[in-house]
């Protein structure tokens, strides 16, 4: 019982791994993307409140 035990939770484990690696090599992959798309969304608020303002 316990080997099969063991053997469950390295598949867990190994899973786990395996997603959070393809998220975190998707994330290094669109870094830039992501810091552009944030940066202009930034600008835009400051912008609108700029307008609402005058």
């Amino acid at each position: 019982m316990f080997p099969d035990l063991l053997c469950a939770l390295l598949l867990i484990v190994g899973a786990y791994a395996y997603y959070v690696g393809k998220i975190l090599s998707f994330y290094i992959a669109h870094w830039r993307e992501l810091q552009q798309t944030l940066e202009r969304q930034k600008q835009a608020r400051r912008w609108k409140q700029a307008t609402r303002k005058q």
